[in-house]
C-alpha cells in the first residue's frame, strides 16, 4: 500500500482547476491500491468543493490546517497520519503519469 500525500493551498479558482487535474492523474493510475491523504494548508475558501470532488472515492481523504502553514509542514503532517509502509508526494499543481505508482512500488 501507498499513501500519496498532498499539500493543497487552494486560494484561487486556478488553483482549484490545477488541483482537480491532479487528484484526476491519481485517479488514473494503473495500481489501484494506494490511500491519498489531502492537506488542505490555511484555505477554506473551497473546502466544500474540494470535499464534494473527493467523497465518492474511499482512497481520498482531506485532512485539515486551520492556518497556512509551510508544503513541507503540510506534507510532514500528512506523513505522520499514514500508516502505509511506502509515502509519495503530489503538489496540488502537480500530475503523475499514468504508471507513477505502479513503477514506485
Amino acid at each position: 500500500m501507498i499513501d500519496v500525500i498532498v499539500p493543497a493551498y487552494i486560494p484561487t479558482e486556478r488553483n482549484l482547476n490545477f488541483f482537480y487535474e491532479a487528484m484526476n492523474s491519481l485517479r488514473r493510475q494503473t495500481l489501484k491500491d494506494f490511500n491519498v491523504k489531502i492537506i488542505l494548508n490555511g484555505s477554506d475558501l473551497y473546502k466544500s468543493e474540494i470535499e464534494e470532488s473527493i467523497q465518492s472515492d474511499d482512497r481520498f481523504e482531506a485532512l485539515h490546517f486551520k492556518k497556512k502553514s509551510s508544503a513541507a509542514i503540510a506534507r510532514n503532517y500528512g506523513i505522520r497520519n499514514t500508516s502505509s509502509k511506502y509515502v509519495a508526494q503530489l503538489d496540488a499543481d502537480d500530475l503523475y503519469h499514468e504508471e507513477k505508482l505502479e513503477k514506485q512500488l
